[in-house]
Protein backbone atom coordinates (compact mmCIF):
# COMPACT_ATOMS: atom_id res chain seq x y z
CA UNK A 1 0.00 0.00 0.00
CA UNK A 2 1.38 3.34 -0.87
CA UNK A 3 1.89 5.76 2.12
CA UNK A 4 -0.09 8.57 2.59
CA UNK A 5 2.66 10.82 4.12
CA UNK A 6 2.89 14.20 3.05
CA UNK A 7 5.86 16.48 4.49
CA UNK A 8 6.26 20.29 3.57
CA UNK A 9 6.98 23.19 4.99
CA UNK A 10 4.20 24.71 7.86
CA UNK A 11 3.38 28.45 7.91
CA UNK A 12 5.11 30.17 10.01
CA UNK A 13 3.78 30.79 13.47
CA UNK A 14 2.58 34.51 13.56
CA UNK A 15 -0.01 33.35 10.66
CA UNK A 16 -1.44 29.90 12.60
CA UNK A 17 -3.76 32.15 14.27
CA UNK A 18 -2.24 30.93 17.31
CA UNK A 19 -1.73 32.76 20.60
CA UNK A 20 0.29 36.21 19.95
CA UNK A 21 3.42 34.85 22.13
CA UNK A 22 4.59 32.88 19.08
CA UNK A 23 5.38 36.09 17.16
CA UNK A 24 6.99 37.07 20.45
CA UNK A 25 8.69 33.80 20.39
CA UNK A 26 9.96 33.82 17.09
CA UNK A 27 11.13 37.07 16.64
CA UNK A 28 12.88 37.15 19.64
CA UNK A 29 14.47 33.64 19.01
CA UNK A 30 15.29 34.11 15.03
CA UNK A 31 18.70 35.55 15.91
CA UNK A 32 19.50 32.38 17.59
CA UNK A 33 18.96 29.63 14.35
CA UNK A 34 21.15 29.72 11.54
CA UNK A 35 18.38 27.44 10.33
CA UNK A 36 14.60 27.13 11.63
CA UNK A 37 12.17 24.88 9.88
CA UNK A 38 8.89 23.64 10.74
CA UNK A 39 6.87 20.76 9.00
CA UNK A 40 3.84 19.15 9.64
CA UNK A 41 3.01 15.25 9.15
CA UNK A 42 0.30 13.25 8.44
CA UNK A 43 1.43 11.39 11.64
CA UNK A 44 2.35 12.04 15.53
CA UNK A 45 6.28 11.24 15.08
CA UNK A 46 7.61 8.53 17.62
CA UNK A 47 11.17 7.41 16.61
CA UNK A 48 13.13 8.85 13.88
CA UNK A 49 16.78 8.12 12.36
CA UNK A 50 18.62 9.96 9.92
CA UNK A 51 20.58 7.74 7.91
CA UNK A 52 24.57 7.33 7.61
CA UNK A 53 25.04 9.75 4.48
CA UNK A 54 22.51 12.52 6.29
CA UNK A 55 20.45 12.69 3.25
CA UNK A 56 17.51 10.69 3.93
CA UNK A 57 15.48 10.68 7.97
CA UNK A 58 13.40 7.74 8.60
CA UNK A 59 10.35 8.26 10.84
CA UNK A 60 7.45 5.96 12.81
CA UNK A 61 4.19 7.45 14.14
CA UNK A 62 0.88 6.71 14.43
CA UNK A 63 -1.63 8.29 12.25
CA UNK A 64 -3.04 11.53 12.64
CA UNK A 65 -6.92 11.66 12.00
CA UNK A 66 -8.48 14.09 9.65
CA UNK A 67 -12.13 15.11 9.13
CA UNK A 68 -11.26 16.78 6.02
CA UNK A 69 -10.32 13.25 4.49
CA UNK A 70 -12.97 11.76 6.33
CA UNK A 71 -10.75 9.67 8.02
CA UNK A 72 -12.38 6.83 10.21
CA UNK A 73 -11.56 6.76 14.06
CA UNK A 74 -10.25 3.08 13.81
CA UNK A 75 -7.22 5.15 11.18
CA UNK A 76 -5.82 6.57 14.09
CA UNK A 77 -4.55 3.10 15.08
CA UNK A 78 -2.40 2.70 12.37
CA UNK A 79 1.14 3.08 12.47
CA UNK A 80 3.10 5.02 9.53
CA UNK A 81 6.72 4.43 8.65
CA UNK A 82 7.99 6.98 6.24
CA UNK A 83 11.61 7.68 4.83
CA UNK A 84 12.30 10.82 3.43
CA UNK A 85 15.11 13.13 1.86
CA UNK A 86 15.97 15.86 3.80
CA UNK A 87 15.71 19.11 2.42
CA UNK A 88 18.74 20.34 0.71
CA UNK A 89 18.91 24.01 2.22
CA UNK A 90 19.54 22.09 5.78
CA UNK A 91 22.32 20.13 4.41
CA UNK A 92 24.31 23.25 2.79
CA UNK A 93 27.18 24.33 5.41
CA UNK A 94 28.60 27.16 3.09
CA UNK A 95 26.58 30.80 3.36
CA UNK A 96 27.49 31.17 0.08
CA UNK A 97 25.51 28.20 -1.28
CA UNK A 98 22.74 28.44 0.86
CA UNK A 99 21.22 31.61 -0.58
CA UNK A 100 21.32 29.35 -4.40
CA UNK A 101 19.88 26.59 -2.61
CA UNK A 102 16.03 27.44 -1.38
CA UNK A 103 14.52 24.03 -1.77
CA UNK A 104 13.01 23.38 2.15
CA UNK A 105 10.79 20.61 1.51
CA UNK A 106 11.07 17.11 2.76
CA UNK A 107 10.60 14.52 -0.33
CA UNK A 108 8.67 11.25 0.49
CA UNK A 109 10.76 8.96 -1.33
CA UNK A 110 8.93 5.61 0.40
CA UNK A 111 6.17 4.67 2.86
CA UNK A 112 4.12 2.09 4.60
CA UNK A 113 1.04 1.54 6.64
CA UNK A 114 0.81 -1.31 8.98
CA UNK A 115 -2.20 -3.01 10.06
CA UNK A 116 -3.32 -1.86 14.04
CA UNK A 117 -2.91 -5.72 15.19
CA UNK A 118 0.48 -5.13 13.84
CA UNK A 119 3.16 -5.38 16.78
CA UNK A 120 4.40 -1.75 17.91
CA UNK A 121 7.65 -0.61 16.56
CA UNK A 122 9.92 0.48 18.99
CA UNK A 123 13.17 2.06 17.13
CA UNK A 124 14.28 2.43 14.01
CA UNK A 125 17.81 2.39 11.97
CA UNK A 126 19.21 2.53 8.62
CA UNK A 127 20.30 -0.88 7.37
CA UNK A 128 21.64 0.68 4.00
CA UNK A 129 20.88 3.96 2.08
CA UNK A 130 17.96 2.11 0.68
CA UNK A 131 16.60 -0.39 3.67
CA UNK A 132 15.93 0.43 7.13
CA UNK A 133 15.28 -2.10 9.96
CA UNK A 134 12.23 -1.53 12.59
CA UNK A 135 12.39 -3.25 16.51
CA UNK A 136 9.19 -4.39 17.89
CA UNK A 137 9.06 -6.57 21.33
CA UNK A 138 9.18 -9.42 19.28
CA UNK A 139 10.33 -9.06 15.84
CA UNK A 140 13.14 -7.00 13.69
CA UNK A 141 12.08 -6.24 10.51
CA UNK A 142 13.94 -5.47 7.36
CA UNK A 143 12.07 -2.92 4.91
CA UNK A 144 12.97 -2.21 1.39
CA UNK A 145 12.69 1.54 -0.71
CA UNK A 146 11.48 -0.02 -3.81
CA UNK A 147 12.84 2.05 -6.93
CA UNK A 148 10.31 3.72 -8.97
CA UNK A 149 7.68 3.53 -6.55
CA UNK A 150 6.72 5.38 -2.80
CA UNK A 151 6.46 1.47 -0.71
CA UNK A 152 8.45 0.88 1.73
CA UNK A 153 8.23 -2.76 1.87
CA UNK A 154 9.09 -5.32 4.49
CA UNK A 155 11.68 -8.24 2.92
CA UNK A 156 12.74 -9.99 5.91
CA UNK A 157 11.84 -10.71 9.52
CA UNK A 158 13.93 -11.81 12.95
CA UNK A 159 11.92 -13.75 15.68
CA UNK A 160 12.37 -13.05 18.96
CA UNK A 161 11.28 -16.24 21.34
CA UNK A 162 12.34 -15.13 24.59
CA UNK A 163 11.97 -11.96 26.44
CA UNK A 164 11.07 -8.53 25.00
CA UNK A 165 12.97 -6.51 22.57
CA UNK A 166 14.30 -3.08 23.59
CA UNK A 167 16.55 -1.94 20.50
CA UNK A 168 19.08 -2.44 18.17
CA UNK A 169 21.82 -1.19 16.21
CA UNK A 170 23.26 -1.91 13.10
CA UNK A 171 26.94 -2.91 12.80
CA UNK A 172 27.04 -2.77 8.34
CA UNK A 173 24.87 -3.82 6.00
CA UNK A 174 24.87 -7.41 6.79
CA UNK A 175 24.95 -7.16 10.48
CA UNK A 176 22.87 -5.99 13.18
CA UNK A 177 22.83 -6.09 17.22
CA UNK A 178 19.73 -6.49 19.36
CA UNK A 179 18.99 -6.95 22.90
CA UNK A 180 16.18 -7.40 24.76
CA UNK A 181 16.57 -7.01 28.90
CA UNK A 182 18.91 -9.70 29.53
CA UNK A 183 20.34 -10.50 26.67
CA UNK A 184 22.47 -9.10 23.48
CA UNK A 185 22.52 -10.89 19.90
CA UNK A 186 24.15 -10.91 17.18
CA UNK A 187 22.00 -10.67 13.47
CA UNK A 188 23.61 -11.93 10.33
CA UNK A 189 21.44 -10.54 7.32
CA UNK A 190 21.07 -10.75 3.70
CA UNK A 191 19.58 -8.05 1.77
CA UNK A 192 19.11 -10.06 -0.96
CA UNK A 193 16.91 -12.85 0.14
CA UNK A 194 15.79 -11.03 2.95
CA UNK A 195 16.97 -14.34 5.36
CA UNK A 196 18.18 -13.24 9.05
CA UNK A 197 19.60 -15.34 10.91
CA UNK A 198 21.14 -15.93 14.60
CA UNK A 199 25.21 -16.01 14.97
CA UNK A 200 25.73 -15.37 18.66
CA UNK A 201 24.17 -14.66 22.28
CA UNK A 202 25.73 -13.35 24.97
CA UNK A 203 23.39 -12.84 28.58
CA UNK A 204 23.73 -10.97 31.17
CA UNK A 205 22.01 -12.67 34.21
CA UNK A 206 21.76 -9.92 37.05
CA UNK A 207 21.42 -6.89 35.20
CA UNK A 208 19.03 -4.96 33.03
CA UNK A 209 20.65 -3.87 29.77
CA UNK A 210 20.07 -0.13 28.72
CA UNK A 211 21.89 0.44 25.31
CA UNK A 212 25.00 -0.54 23.08
CA UNK A 213 27.16 0.84 20.74
CA UNK A 214 30.65 -0.13 18.21
CA UNK A 215 33.93 0.57 18.65
CA UNK A 216 35.75 -0.78 15.84
CA UNK A 217 35.05 -4.68 16.87
CA UNK A 218 34.08 -4.36 20.11
CA UNK A 219 30.31 -4.14 21.18
CA UNK A 220 30.09 -1.33 24.31
CA UNK A 221 27.20 -2.67 26.44
CA UNK A 222 26.37 -0.65 29.76
CA UNK A 223 23.65 -2.25 31.98
CA UNK A 224 21.98 -0.94 35.07
CA UNK A 225 24.46 -2.15 38.06
CA UNK A 226 26.65 0.59 36.11
CA UNK A 227 29.04 -1.70 34.56
CA UNK A 228 30.33 -0.78 30.44
CA UNK A 229 30.99 -4.79 29.17
CA UNK A 230 33.11 -4.72 26.48
CA UNK A 231 32.43 -7.95 23.60
CA UNK A 232 34.07 -9.28 21.24
CA UNK A 233 32.08 -8.36 17.77
CA UNK A 234 32.29 -11.82 16.29
CA UNK A 235 31.29 -14.31 18.76
CA UNK A 236 30.36 -11.93 21.67
CA UNK A 237 32.61 -13.21 24.46
CA UNK A 238 33.15 -10.94 27.62
CA UNK A 239 36.51 -8.93 27.06
CA UNK A 240 36.38 -6.63 30.13
CA UNK A 241 34.51 -4.55 32.42
CA UNK A 242 34.53 -0.46 33.65
CA UNK A 243 32.77 0.01 36.63
CA UNK A 244 30.95 3.70 36.03
CA UNK A 245 30.79 4.57 39.72
CA UNK A 246 27.58 4.60 40.03
CA UNK A 247 24.81 2.20 40.49
CA UNK A 248 21.48 1.77 40.18
CA UNK A 249 20.98 3.66 36.85
CA UNK A 250 17.30 3.86 35.64
CA UNK A 251 18.45 5.33 31.92
CA UNK A 252 22.01 5.34 30.55
CA UNK A 253 23.31 6.10 26.56
CA UNK A 254 26.26 5.77 25.24
CA UNK A 255 27.66 8.13 22.85
CA UNK A 256 27.48 6.72 19.20
CA UNK A 257 30.68 8.81 17.76
CA UNK A 258 32.37 7.79 21.08
CA UNK A 259 31.22 4.59 23.14
CA UNK A 260 33.44 6.24 25.60
CA UNK A 261 31.36 8.85 26.64
CA UNK A 262 28.08 7.87 28.67
CA UNK A 263 25.05 9.88 30.12
CA UNK A 264 23.10 8.14 32.30
CA UNK A 265 20.59 8.88 35.29
CA UNK A 266 20.94 7.37 38.88
CA UNK A 267 19.25 8.64 41.44
CA UNK A 268 17.22 11.09 39.69
CA UNK A 269 20.31 13.00 38.74
CA UNK A 270 21.84 13.39 34.77
CA UNK A 271 25.20 12.04 34.84
CA UNK A 272 27.67 12.36 31.95
CA UNK A 273 31.23 10.20 31.97
CA UNK A 274 34.34 11.27 29.98
CA UNK A 275 36.33 9.39 27.93
CA UNK A 276 38.75 9.39 30.75
CA UNK A 277 36.67 8.09 33.14
CA UNK A 278 35.97 11.40 34.93
CA UNK A 279 32.11 12.52 35.97
CA UNK A 280 32.25 16.51 35.21
CA UNK A 281 28.21 16.65 34.97
CA UNK A 282 26.03 16.34 37.59
CA UNK A 283 21.95 17.59 37.30
CA UNK A 284 19.23 16.66 39.42
CA UNK A 285 16.17 16.25 37.01
CA UNK A 286 13.96 14.81 39.35
CA UNK A 287 11.32 18.10 39.08
CA UNK A 288 11.56 17.15 35.23
CA UNK A 289 7.75 16.16 33.40
CA UNK A 290 9.77 14.42 30.26
CA UNK A 291 10.37 10.77 29.75
CA UNK A 292 13.87 10.17 30.62
CA UNK A 293 13.43 7.63 27.26
CA UNK A 294 14.24 10.86 25.40
CA UNK A 295 17.90 10.83 26.38
CA UNK A 296 19.64 10.82 22.55
CA UNK A 297 23.26 10.97 22.46
CA UNK A 298 25.34 11.34 19.35
CA UNK A 299 28.09 13.19 18.10
CA UNK A 300 28.80 14.34 21.77
CA UNK A 301 25.54 16.00 21.54
CA UNK A 302 23.23 14.96 24.43
CA UNK A 303 19.96 16.12 23.78
CA UNK A 304 17.67 16.10 27.13
CA UNK A 305 13.87 17.04 27.42
CA UNK A 306 12.82 20.14 29.95
CA UNK A 307 9.26 20.46 30.77
CA UNK A 308 8.14 18.53 28.13
CA UNK A 309 8.32 20.97 25.09
CA UNK A 310 11.77 22.47 25.47
CA UNK A 311 14.79 20.05 24.24
CA UNK A 312 18.31 21.31 25.97
CA UNK A 313 21.76 20.37 24.19
CA UNK A 314 25.19 19.80 25.93
CA UNK A 315 28.56 18.65 24.47
CA UNK A 316 31.42 16.89 25.94
CA UNK A 317 34.43 17.85 25.40
CA UNK A 318 37.73 16.46 25.83
CA UNK A 319 37.60 17.58 30.21
CA UNK A 320 33.75 19.40 30.32
CA UNK A 321 30.34 19.73 29.40
CA UNK A 322 29.17 22.29 27.73
CA UNK A 323 25.69 23.79 27.72
CA UNK A 324 24.73 24.44 24.16
CA UNK A 325 21.79 25.72 23.13
CA UNK A 326 18.13 25.11 24.72
CA UNK A 327 15.39 25.03 21.81
CA UNK A 328 12.14 26.15 22.97
CA UNK A 329 9.87 26.21 20.18
CA UNK A 330 7.86 23.63 20.65
CA UNK A 331 4.22 24.35 21.82
CA UNK A 332 3.31 20.57 22.25
CA UNK A 333 4.81 17.87 24.39
CA UNK A 334 8.03 16.52 22.33
CA UNK A 335 8.23 13.24 21.37
CA UNK A 336 11.76 12.37 19.72
CA UNK A 337 14.81 14.33 19.24
CA UNK A 338 17.68 12.98 16.92
CA UNK A 339 20.76 14.89 15.69
CA UNK A 340 22.63 15.04 11.76
CA UNK A 341 25.65 12.90 11.68
CA UNK A 342 27.33 15.02 9.24
CA UNK A 343 25.94 18.54 9.79
CA UNK A 344 27.24 20.17 13.58
CA UNK A 345 24.41 21.64 15.35
CA UNK A 346 21.46 20.45 12.98
CA UNK A 347 18.90 18.49 14.85
CA UNK A 348 15.68 17.50 14.62
CA UNK A 349 12.55 17.09 17.37
CA UNK A 350 8.82 16.47 17.18
CA UNK A 351 6.24 16.72 19.26
CA UNK A 352 2.26 15.90 19.54
CA UNK A 353 1.01 18.07 17.15
CA UNK A 354 2.44 16.26 14.09
CA UNK A 355 4.87 18.66 13.81
CA UNK A 356 9.08 18.23 13.34
CA UNK A 357 11.21 21.19 13.89
CA UNK A 358 14.73 20.99 12.43
CA UNK A 359 17.24 23.73 14.10
CA UNK A 360 20.53 24.58 13.15
CA UNK A 361 21.88 26.67 16.09
CA UNK A 362 24.07 30.04 15.30
CA UNK A 363 27.35 28.58 17.02
CA UNK A 364 28.63 31.54 19.28
CA UNK A 365 31.77 33.69 18.04
CA UNK A 366 33.77 33.18 21.46
CA UNK A 367 34.13 30.52 24.35
CA UNK A 368 32.56 33.41 26.24
CA UNK A 369 29.42 33.30 24.66
CA UNK A 370 29.05 29.80 25.56
CA UNK A 371 27.97 28.75 29.24
CA UNK A 372 30.07 26.73 30.82
CA UNK A 373 28.33 24.11 33.31
CA UNK A 374 29.99 23.59 36.55
CA UNK A 375 32.46 20.92 37.32
CA UNK A 376 32.06 18.26 39.99
CA UNK A 377 33.73 15.42 40.91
Amino acid sequence: MASTLTASVNMPPWMEGEDVQEDEWFFQSIKRYDHLFIYHLSMLAKFMRISPKGDKIAIVGKTIKSKDQGMSTSMEEFVEIGVFSICPKLLVTCLSEQGLNNKRDFALLAGARTTPDSPDIKQIRFLTEMSIVTVSAKYVDIWQINEGTDLLTPIGRYKHEAGSLVGCEVFDSSHIYCFDESTVIRLSADIDTGDIKTMAKTPFHHSTILDLAFTGHVVSVITSDGLMTSLECDVLTHEKEVNLASCGLSRAVICKSDPTVVAFVSFGALQIRLADGRIVFRRDINGMNASLDHLYFDRRDCLLLRDDKVVEVYRAGKDYVEEMFTHDGHRYEVTCVCTHPKVKGLHFSSDLNGSIHAWLYATPTSKEEVPRVEHSK
